[in-house]
């Protein structure tokens, strides 16, 4: 929200106008998702709120509380406040005409950018802290900059570049504190020993049950996040972020949180369910092609098991997503997420629905084991894996033939490998013996055709070694 003392006026109302005014209903219907399903559980109904910048009121109109305030100085924004909300019109940094200790919660959203300089953020901070009563809390969103890089200063009136660990230190003088802890990036992130590092440092920090943790990054940070907020206090909130799209997709939906252990994937996890799912596909033009394809290969596992409406676009044209066009991204992350949810409504616990979203991960988590989590990405892993289920549908008659090769066109089309050497068989079987669906022996998602995924419980054992040394096996075929 624009907030700054150096516009005049009239310039605030021409600035809110031209940024703001063509997507008010929009902004509304998010906002609208944002407080019911995440803010709601930080704000009591008995609260006294300020919301700092309260531009059109999107959130402190919709929050559930006891008393409202908003401060702005765009003289528009009374327009919009509910008859509920007391506007303070002032700069922020001014002394607020609140007595001490008067408020519960002081909210800002895309606000501290706005103001010229670090002295003013200081002032609005030591603000927030005297009218905050003990326990109070200071609730900040804003944007990730070390993600949206130049898109950040796209913005006459962004002035203050902030990261989570400046603004961090930025409010402890003011006696507010925020803990940002770190993890390896990728797979290296998902030990016991890394989860462990974690809840020492909620129980150093202090972090009680009601404490959130946020999930910032990959699929990999958002499954580690996940199982430390299941497993600390036997259960705190957790809020997903994800910054991939692997994650925006798949990972960061449906409660799945694990850790890795030497033996294989996720053996070491909990079913916990984030309290809000927060996606910006903006953060997916700051990818390495590499991990982007990667994210592919999920959105390939949605198209040929569950949509083929999907299917049927990828395969006409996926230039787009390609060209990581945001219009084209935002739809297909919206439609992989209504896809999945669905399923996971219906079977939370992956006792029988949910489990053909395991489609080529049979093989790809035996593969990625194999690799030692550090050969292979999970998307490359995972299309070979779709590449070998087809394989297996078509070999035991319960595909028509063709799947096989509809498979690699898409996969190819979409920058991923249909066709690559894999370790010896007998080591691929015995990783495939510890997957998580195993139940007295290994079971496989097929598909009878595109959009017609099963769960195989009986694949003869030598139906499937053939199948994998049909796709050449490096220690065999080197011999």
């Amino acid at each position: 929200m624009v907030f700054l003392s150096v516009h005049s006026p009239d310039e605030l109302r021409r600035m809110y106008d031209a940024r703001f005014s063509r997507n008010l209903d929009y902004r509304k219907a998010i906002w609208a998702v944002l407080v019911s399903d995440w803010f709601t559980k930080y704000v009591r109904p008995t609260d006294t709120v300020l919301d700092l910048g309260c531009g059109y009121g999107e959130f402190i109109n919709q929050i559930a509380c006891g008393k409202k305030y908003g401060m702005d100085l765009n003289p528009d924004v009374s327009g919009f406040l509910n008859p509920d909300v007391t506007l303070l019109p002032q700069d922020c940094s001014a002394r607020w005409p609140l007595p001490d200790a008067a408020l519960d919660v002081v909210f800002t959203s895309n606000f501290f950018e706005h103001l010229p300089d670090k002295a003013s953020l200081g002032r609005t901070l030591r603000e927030a802290r005297r009218c905050l009563r003990p326990g109070g809390r200071l609730i900040c969103l804003g944007p990730n900059i070390r993600a949206l890089h130049g898109e950040y200063w796209d913005f006459w009136d962004h002035y203050l570049p902030l990261t989570e660990r400046s603004l961090a230190e930025g409010l402890e003088p003011a006696g507010l504190r925020a803990v940002h802890l770190s993890v390896p990036r990728g797979e290296d992130a998902k030990t016991v020993q890394v989860m462990t590092a974690l809840h020492r440092q909620l129980a150093t920090q202090g972090a009680h049950r009601a404490d959130p943790v946020v999930a910032l990054g990959g699929g990999s940070v958002g499954d580690l996040a996940g199982f430390v907020a299941a497993t600390y206090m036997r259960g705190v909130p957790f809020v997903q972020v994800p910054t991939t799209l692997t994650g925006q997709v798949d990972a960061a939906i449906g409660g799945k949180v694990a850790v890795n252990l030497p033996e294989g994937k996720n053996l070491v996890g909990a079913f916990h369910q984030p309290v809000a799912v927060l996606a910006d596909v903006a953060t997916l033009a700051t990818l390495p092609e590499r991990e982007y394809r990667s994210g592919l290969a999920e959105v390939a596992k949605y198209a040929l098991t569950l949509d083929p409406e999907l299917l049927a676009s990828l395969e006409a044209d996926p230039s787009s997503l390609l060209r990581r066009e945001p219009a084209a991204l935002g739809p297909l992350v919206a439609r992989c997420v209504r896809a999945k949810a669905a399923v996971v409504g219906a079977d939370e616990r992956d006792e029988a629905g949910r489990l053909v979203l395991n489609y080529g991960h049979t093989l790809g988590h035996a593969l990625e084991r194999l690799g030692a989590f550090a050969g292979r990405s999970h998307g490359e892993a995972i299309a070979l894996g779709m590449v070998f289920a087809a394989r297996l549908s078509e070999a035991t008659g319960r595909a028509p033939r063709g799947l096989v090769a509809r498979h690699a066109r898409l996969l190819s089309s979409l920058g991923l490998e249909s066709d690559a050497p894999l370790p010896p068989t007998e080591d691929v079987l015995a990783a495939m013996r510890m997957d998580k669906k195993y139940r007295g022996g290994v079971r496989f998602v097929l598909l009878e055709d595109v959009g017609r995924p099963f769960v195989e419980d009986d694949v003869p054992e030598d139906v499937v070694r053939a199948t994998l040394e049909a796709m050449a096996p490096m220690g065999e075929a080197e011999g």
